[in-house]
């Protein structure tokens, strides 16, 4: 505002009498318009369009000739104060010439009064910005508490977390030593019940050389050596049966293993979407409190990242163990399987026609001593496997 009225301040006194000037062509204007507005409303077009060329020039210098009046009214009056405007300089400078002092001190006058309104008005600014710095000191001293409240309730977090990790690999590591030792305990059934179904085996072996030794030995106690082998295929398939319900305890065992390994993994996974959760919430806030709790958040990626990797290598040992107690299972399976089929192919032979001999003395029945000594010992019942726990 001070700017413009300055530059109004020098175009005057570059140029008086301006402003008189242009009001005086506007008045002239408007008095034409005017006429002109006021003729075509009263006279109207078609009447003015059927008068003389004299009348519309009479017309014409009444529009016109006032109109030139006052802008030649305004062209006086803006000389006239052009001349009192150079009057008044011829004064001033006349006055300065004869006294130049008051001129001086006039002028200084103004240069403090210049000098003293830039001193208020610095000092004014300079207050109004250390009130912006105190404002501005004060602000960044609330976000530094805030900065500092988050960074502790980070660390605080990251310490909660990690404890939380800590029990959560305790449990896990639990967990694992719980299945390596079933693993172990299942190891040791199908171990006990596999060297049972091979003594059970070899010991069919031996009953059926000796079998058949004794009815080549024997050919007049057939009957008997034939009940003695029926007997004894009995006792080999009560054997097999107990070997083929040892063999169901054993799938029932294999499949609670299974039914705990697959829990196990559940929690390994659980285990494993937690730490990524975790590390999802480690991430999180590491963005929130940016440079202040960054170690803090990549010690916890780190634990994240160790407890996914363990809990990735317990499953796979725990699908390991998984595949051997299968393997062993149907190996077990197998050789029941054999034992059952031994026993089954072994049957008794068909009587042979007896042969009269030319002296036909009476033969001696069997002395149940005798009996006794023929019959092989009796093959050890397998123990059942204990309960998979």
């Amino acid at each position: 505002m001070a700017e413009f009225e300055t530059s109004e301040a020098r175009s005057e006194a570059q140029d008086p009498g301006r402003a008189i000037l242009i009001a005086s062509a506007v008045l002239g204007a408007a008095w034409i318009a005017t006429a002109v507005f006021a003729g075509i409303n009263v006279l109207g077009v078609t009447y003015i369009a059927t008068l003389p060329p004299e009348t519309l020039a009479i017309l014409a210098a009444v529009a016109v000739l006032p109109a030139l009046m006052v802008i030649l009214g305004g062209v006086a009056a803006r000389e006239g104060v052009r001349a009192r405007h150079e009057a008044r300089r011829l004064a001033d400078a006349a006055s300065d010439l004869i006294n130049p002092s008051a001129r001086a001190e006039m002028s200084a006058r103004r240069l403090a009064v210049a000098v003293r309104g830039e001193i208020t008005a610095l000092d004014r600014a300079l207050e109004q910005t250390i009130s912006k710095l105190h404002e501005v000191e004060a602000s960044v001293t609330r976000q530094t508490h805030a900065v500092n409240a988050i960074a502790q309730q980070a660390r605080s977090g990251a310490d909660s977390m990690i404890a939380g990790f800590g029990r959560e690999r305790a449990e896990l590591l639990q967990i694992a030593e719980d299945l390596n030792n079933q693993a172990e305990m299942i190891g040791q059934a199908i171990s006990r019940h596999t060297h049972a179904i091979a003594e059970s085996a070899r010991i069919a072996e031996q009953e059926v050389r000796a079998a058949d030794e004794l009815l080549e030995s024997r050919i007049g106690s057939f009957g008997a050596a034939a009940s003695l082998i029926a007997d004894r295929t009995n006792a080999l398939t009560g054997a097999a049966a107990a070997s083929a319900d040892s063999a169901l305890r054993l799938e029932t065992a294999l499949s609670q293993a299974l039914e705990t390994l697959a829990k196990a993994t559940n929690l390994t996974e659980a285990a494993r979407q937690s730490a990524e959760a975790a590390a999802y919430a480690a991430s999180q806030t590491a963005g929130a409190v940016r440079e202040t709790s960054a170690d803090a958040v990549e010690e916890a990626r780190r634990a994240a990242d160790l407890i996914r990797n363990e809990a990735t290598a317990l499953r796979r040992d725990a699908e390991d163990a998984m595949a051997r107690l299968r393997e062993a299972a149907e190996n077990a399976r197998g050789v029941a399987r054999d034992a059952v089929a031994a026993v089954n192919n072994v049957a008794p032979a068909p009587a042979a026609p007896p042969v009269r001999p030319r002296t036909p003395p009476p033969a001696p029945p069997p002395a149940p001593a005798r009996v006794a000594a023929m019959q092989p010992a009796k093959p050890p019942t397998p123990r059942a496997a204990p309960p998979a726990p």
